[in-house]
């Protein structure tokens, strides 16, 4: 591509961009909507009738709409990376294993996810990005894949066909209908480059490599744009193609297929009945599976799982190398698919099951005699020693020394993502260990109680310290154990948690007891929202928070239940009141 061309589809993006921070955003002839308030986050310095009867269809009430009411959020949420490689692997059937985001300057996480609308800002090195990953998209696409991107064969000078593609494909990359002006504007640029703005191809072919350019690079589609409006007080309830939009980024971090798109076309996406029939039909789909394993990677934090972060002891623990790392994320991403997705399970499984997947190696931590081959096999562990996620081997080894278990770093845990409790970070100066161990402590537990006795530790560490315990009969690489320093293990305590007090006496009894607490229900839900809605959670999300948090406490009501459930609250449907002048 020529320079005055690179320096064009530039300024078409840095120009886009700049106008909807000043709340107008503008398509590729300047046609100009008003966004009032709009921040898109630009300029930061780099320092359908588908079916119904599908996945995750509705019970207990979750059908009804709930009162809550919507959050006031950025109407211009940029795709975070994970979207942005989901979407164009969709609109140009890239492969599975497709992730050009990768080598984009990272996304920042806020509350431990990396999808909140109001921190996914774009700076100048973005924005290059952005540039160079669309003009290695469209030259990739124009040489492998164009007649499958085409829904015609161009005749004559190809206009004709050329206006069509832009019409087919610019609307489901900007997930609604193009305006004539849009249209108009891109079948001059197309025109433009089939009159040799490139040095080689044939005319037709640049045409469509410099609209694909264009196209993905656009605010419509780096951004999901939220325009609609409302003279009347109160919410203001999304239009069919925005809620489209949120659905399907919400459900497949990704863009609508078809059938949602022509859902939207009709018009019938306005009442609850036909979201959560969307929503059940999108959950029979793999794209939800790989979303649900992506919330419960950040939530739990597998997705930090790293050679540094488990590094052992090599003369303790020869056998815990570091190609243990990406076999440990596996594991956890098997158990998440397979027990809340594939089984449809109810959330608290993800506590409770005694099941996990493991290869030879692996099973060894796990005291398993049978023989296992390279891969990951499904397997039943004793349900006396194993109960869920928070007994597998990598979450055990992940929050531990290179040389003993850290009942602190377990309990942190325990308490900031099962308990949603603002624990603070330790005062300044403190170091572990740094307290006198008394010569009697001969135990992990005894030496920890010791350590973090005085009056300056134990108002955080009365909170820590106990459910850290709860896993002291697993050593510093996951591995079930009886005693510790030639003593018993006492792993044994209570933990408060809101208005409860959850009594155990392992680590099985342990997870258990917080399966079944409505604090720890409500704070999953918490996430959920966090995660789904991409942003923090308000005090007028209270009310649905605790109905959801009751729903899933029945048995019955699993993980795809709770997300049918979630697209059904008012502050998913709709946008906050506006000021008016």
């Amino acid at each position: 591509m020529s320079v005055r061309i690179v320096r064009h589809l530039a300024l078409v993006v840095a120009c886009g961009f700049t106008a909807a921070c000043q709340g107008v955003v503008t398509g590729p002839s300047g046609s100009a909507a008003f966004v009032e308030g709009a921040h898109m986050g630009v300029g930061a310095s780099d320092s359908g009738g588908g079916g119904t009867g599908g996945r995750g269809s509705a019970a207990g009430g979750a059908g009804s709409m709930s009162a809550s009411v919507p959050y006031a959020q950025t109407r211009l949420p940029r795709l975070s990376h994970r979207q942005y490689d989901n979407s164009v692997r969709d609109l140009l059937g890239l492969p599975q294993t497709s992730a050009p985001a990768r080598d984009f300057i990272p996304d920042l996480a806020v509350s431990g996810y990396d999808n909140n609308g109001d921190a996914l800002q774009v700076t100048d090195t973005l924005v290059r990005d952005y540039q160079r990953s669309a003009e290695l998209l469209a030259e990739s696409a124009v040489k492998d894949s164009l007649d499958r991107l085409l829904p015609c064969q161009p005749q004559g000078d190809g206009l004709s066909c050329a206006a069509q593609f832009i019409d087919k494909w610019g609307r489901r990359a900007f997930r609604r209908p193009l305006s004539a002006d849009e249209q108009a504007s891109y079948l001059r640029l197309f025109a433009g480059a089939a009159t040799g703005k490139y040095p080689n191809g044939e005319p037709f072919t640049n045409g469509v490599r410099l609209v694909l350019e264009a196209i993905l690079q656009s605010p419509h589609f780096l951004y999901r744009v939220e325009l609609s409006h409302s003279n009347a007080a109160g919410p203001i309830q999304l239009s069919d193609h925005e809620t489209a939009a949120r659905l399907a980024f919400t459900l497949w971090n990704s863009l609508p297929d078809p059938t949602l798109d022509a859902e939207a076309d009709a018009g019938r996406l306005h009442a609850g009945d036909q979201l959560r029939q969307q929503a059940e039909r999108m959950l029979g789909d793999d794209k939800s599976r790989a979303m649900l394993v992506d919330f419960h990677q950040q939530w739990l934090q597998t997705n930090r799982y790293t050679a540094n972060s488990l590094a052992k002891s090599t003369a303790l623990y020869p056998e815990f190398t570091a190609d243990l790392v990406p076999t440990l994320q596996e594991e956890a991403a098997r158990f998440f698919a397979a027990v809340l997705y594939d089984e449809q399970a109810n959330w608290s499984a993800l506590l409770t099951a005694p099941t996990t997947f493991v290869d030879a190696k692996l099973a060894r931590l796990y005291g398993l005699t049978a023989s296992f081959g390279p891969g990951l096999t499904r397997v039943d562990l004793n349900p006396l020693q194993r109960a869920g996620f928070l007994t597998q081997v990598g979450f055990l080894a992940a929050h531990a020394h290179a040389d003993q278990s850290s009942p602190i770093h377990r309990g942190v845990f325990v308490q900031r993502q099962l308990l949603c409790a603002a624990l603070p970070n330790p005062p300044p100066g403190v170091t572990a260990g740094a307290a006198p161990t008394p010569p009697e402590a001969k135990s992990n537990r005894a030496k920890v109680t010791a350590r973090t006795a005085s009056p300056t530790c134990v108002g955080c560490h009365g909170l820590i310290n106990p459910p850290g315990f709860g896993f002291e009969q697993y050593d510093a690489v996951g591995a079930f154990r009886q005693s510790d320093s030639g003593e018993p293990i006492d792993a044994s305590g209570q933990l408060t948690a809101g208005d409860e007090v959850l009594t155990f006496s392992d680590g099985v009894s342990l997870a258990r007891a917080l399966a079944g607490s409505k604090t720890v229900r409500e704070c999953y839900v918490r996430n959920w929202l966090r995660y789904g809605y991409g942003r923090v959670e308000q005090s007028s999300d209270m009310s649905d928070i605790q109905n959801l948090g009751l729903q899933i406490a029945t048995p019955e009501f699993s993980v795809l239940n709770l997300l049918v459930a979630m697209t059904q609250t008012n502050a998913f449907r709709s946008r906050p009141e506006e000021l008016q002048p």
